[in-house]
């Protein structure tokens, strides 16, 4: 019964350290000028969302992409409202799509995929071209990045490889500890009660702390919160009472540690490629083309889920009614 009730939260802090190293990490908040508060308050409200995130994938039975879309909406607008709206929500609207629904999406949704990955399941060589990839991105992001965005000076290379290593190695003990500690029945992400209003509690009690200090504005968080909303009332509404779900691929918990190894081996000589790319002009920018695809990204994925969704509920209404 008590390792029942220890791996989900296992699970829990496993993604939550999945999701900082996405989102402080791989998008490069200038880690290393942050003050141990910061850092805190990082780490507290990763795992908050972490906690929420499965909730709601166990409790709406979420299966398809389209799901994990709307899970990835929920964590970037919560991310952007108590940990980071400095870096997200100076300058609404823009920033909305270009470092909220964009970047933060997309990288919360592929820590979601890696933890399915770690789980066992998918296949080794997509986990090293992913981090062959990502690498790269990452190595050119952290470089040039807050030349652009916080008119800092270019990061060196050690500091990269600190920063990012400290994580990694936190990622890998929780990775190995949760491999250990295998429950007798599938473990249950639902909150209970008393969970719940300590993560409701937790993130609200975060954004108040932001708004007291003058980091987050009205219309940022009405906006981001709207948005974040939204995306819920998509997961109610598309819930289903039974089947599978990606949570089920969460019942054993096997990961395949050659492969594992072998892709952060890529991923450090990728970090190294990337951060080694010059700066050009158009495309020969590394930073206009990463900046591009997650802005790109931020634009279509909200209303083509919306358009799906809405596409799918017309056709059950359809079929209902025998039009």
């Amino acid at each position: 019964m008590m390792r029942a009730r220890f791996t989900p939260w296992l699970l829990r802090f496993l993604l939550g350290a999945l999701l900082l190293f996405g989102s402080e990490i791989l998008l490069w908040n200038i880690p290393y000028t942050q003050d141990a508060l910061s850092w805190a308050r990082a780490v507290l409200g990763h795992i908050l969302i972490a906690a929420l995130l499965l909730d709601l994938a166990a409790r709406y039975r979420v299966r398809d992409v389209f799901g994990a879309l709307l899970l990835a909406g929920v964590f970037a607008t919560l991310n952007a409202l108590t940990i980071s709206p400095q870096t997200t929500l100076y300058d609404i609207p823009r920033t909305l799509v270009t470092r909220v629904l964009g970047p933060g999406a997309l990288v919360s949704l592929g820590m979601m995929a890696l933890l399915i990955w770690l789980a066992g399941r998918g296949r080794g060589p997509w986990l090293a071209l992913a981090a062959l990839l990502v690498g790269i991105a990452a190595g050119a992001w952290a470089r040039w990045s807050p030349l652009v965005l916080f008119d800092a000076t270019e990061t060196p290379l050690a500091q990269v490889y600190l920063a990012a290593g400290i994580v990694m190695a936190i990622i890998a003990v929780l990775t190995w500890v949760t491999s250990r500690a295998q429950p007798d029945a599938p473990p249950d992400f639902r909150l209970g009660l008393v969970e719940w209003l300590v993560v409701a509690a937790g993130l609200i009690g975060l954004g108040a702390w932001q708004y007291a200090e003058g980091a987050l504005e009205p219309v940022p968080l009405a906006l981001t919160a709207a948005v974040s909303a939204l995306c819920w009332a998509a997961l109610w509404a598309t819930a289903r009472a039974r089947g599978e779900a990606y949570v089920d691929l969460l019942g054993t918990f096997a990961p395949r540690w050659r492969w594992l190894g072998l892709s952060l081996l890529i991923f450090a000589a990728a970090v190294t490629l990337g951060w080694a790319l010059p700066r050009g002009e158009g495309a020969a920018d590394p930073i206009a083309v990463i900046g591009g695809v997650m802005t790109a990204f931020g634009i279509v994925w909200l209303p083509t889920v919306a358009l799906v969704l809405g596409a799918r509920m017309l056709q059950r209404q359809t079929r209902a009614l025998r039009l």
